[in-house]
């Protein structure tokens, strides 16, 4: 996507230490996703998000449930935003 800087992938949620793909543990696979405002906006990102993901359904496992983490209250209101339209 453009203005997509940079992802990182990586494990979240859980608290065991050092969690690995091998040895997931009680974590979550998470991106952290960089990205310059100027070209795309947290929306688009999340637009894109809720086009592969049913955040209503059940995971069959913990470390593939849908989550979307988010850094302040407005990236919290659209996610929120979003989740909701998608349920109804």
């Amino acid at each position: 996507m453009d203005g997509v800087i940079r992802t990182v992938v990586g494990y979240t949620g859980g608290k065991e230490k050092n969690p690995t793909y091998r040895k997931i543990k009680d974590s979550t696979e998470s991106i952290l996703i960089e990205y310059n405002p100027d070209i795309i906006t947290f929306e688009d990102i999340i637009a894109e998000w809720s086009r592969m993901h049913a955040p209503d359904s059940q995971s069959w496992s913990r470390q593939y449930r849908s989550a979307i983490f988010y850094v302040d209250e407005e990236q919290k209101r659209i996610a929120e935003e979003t989740v909701n339209t998608l349920k109804n």
